[in-house]
């Protein structure tokens, strides 16, 4: 009987491993995880700065009394998160080119606390209000 030649793993032929290799000799991450977190990250914050605003809305006139904090706290939330976000993707990037890890477990510790205070404010705001 006739042996099947070993097909070629891409279709292309392009070797997967050709590229630019990192400082360390490790491989760089080639999928598109760090793209798919930070977009998720971008719809996380842009979600909190619709939720601030329409809470903002809903409170009513006028913007200077104590009910709007939960409010202009998710608003001020929800720019810090579009802009860490940012950052975080762009830093996490340089850290796989130099071959470091790119798990920073703080990140989810500061969202939780984050979230807590949050959600804290609101329920004092309705509760006092």
């Amino acid at each position: 009987m006739g042996e099947v030649p070993d097909a070629p793993d891409d279709r292309d032929g392009a070797d997967p491993t050709d590229g630019p290799a990192p400082a360390h000799g490790g491989i760089v991450d080639t999928g598109l995880q760090h793209e798919r977190t930070a977009l998720a990250w971008d719809r996380t914050a842009l979600a909190l700065l619709v939720v601030g605003a329409l809470t903002l809305r809903n409170v009513g006139a006028p913007f200077d009394s104590v009910r709007h904090a939960p409010g202009y706290l998710t608003l001020v939330v929800g720019m810090g998160l579009l802009w860490a976000a940012g950052r975080r993707y762009r830093g996490r990037q340089a850290d796989l080119r130099a071959g470091d890890s790119s798990v920073h477990p703080r990140l989810v510790v500061v969202t939780g606390v984050t979230t807590v205070i949050v959600s804290l404010v609101a329920l004092v705001t309705i509760l006092v209000g």
